[in-house]
């Protein structure tokens, strides 16, 4: 898994988006260098479930963008940040035009269904076009922060999961699909949640345990209830039969 950077807020921000968070594209110093960063101020619970998603999402070699725990010098408080990798979401004007072929390359997409199922571990209800980012080819996931807020158990609103299901249009291909998350899930594993922990708790971020204890507590009971979350959401008329690949 990877380890997170810290990073020194640096002058020269610009606002980005118009969330209520005061996201800035701003220079971020950091011991490999300076990099171009997407900043905005969390609440602590928000700002500790960004990184866990994040590290997470990366360590299922998920599209996500590198997280970072940056200082704001000016304002004495530790900021979420993420390494900007340049690309538009799918709110910008330049992709809405064109959004029934964006639609439809995300149908196809590699990554839906593995995005998919990590949206449903970590209850994200957030995952609309604005969280999309588009590089042309496929997406990119961000902004996490609503995560982990539910009850554990509870069937959560997740857009990519109906995207998935509603491209698989006949019983095999469903029976197919519920195979492929049943695996999916089968290796989230607690060694990787441990993982995520260690690296956070190595950052020192004040005040950090119980955020971080609430947060891996959610996962792991959200874990005993995908199986039963995937029967309901993925209807087939026959029972699981294994259809091979």
């Amino acid at each position: 898994m990877d380890s997170l950077r810290l990073g020194m807020l640096l002058p020269g921000g610009r606002p980005v988006g118009d969330g209520i968070n005061h996201a800035q594209r701003a220079p971020v110093l950091t011991r490999q260098g300076e990099v171009m960063a997407i900043v905005k101020e969390l609440p602590l619970y928000e700002l500790i479930t960004e990184i866990l998603c994040a590290l997470l999402g990366r360590d299922f070699n998920l599209p996500i963008p590198e997280p970072l725990l940056v200082i704001d010098p000016a304002q004495q408080l530790l900021v979420a940040g993420s390494v900007d990798v340049g690309y538009p979401s799918l709110h910008q004007p330049v992709l809405a035009a064109h959004l029934p072929l964006i639609a439809a390359l995300l149908q196809g997409w590699p990554a839906l269904v593995r995005s998919a199922c990590f949206d449903e571990w970590i209850a994200n209800p957030d995952r609309h076009g604005g969280n999309l980012l588009f590089d042309g080819q496929g997406f990119w996931l961000i902004d996490h922060g609503l995560a982990l807020r539910v009850d554990p158990a509870t069937v959560t609103v997740n857009h990519l999961m109906t995207t998935a299901i509603a491209a698989r249009t006949d019983e095999l291909a469903r029976q197919r699909l519920k195979r492929e998350v049943t695996q999916i899930y089968a290796s989230y594993t607690d060694d990787l949640l441990l993982a995520a922990e260690q690296i956070i708790a190595t950052a020192d971020i004040l005040n950090a345990a119980i955020p971080l204890n609430q947060g891996l507590h959610f996962l792991r009971r959200r874990w005993l209830a995908l199986n039963s979350m995937t029967a309901l959401r993925i209807r087939t008329t026959q029972g699981d039969l294994d259809y091979g690949h």
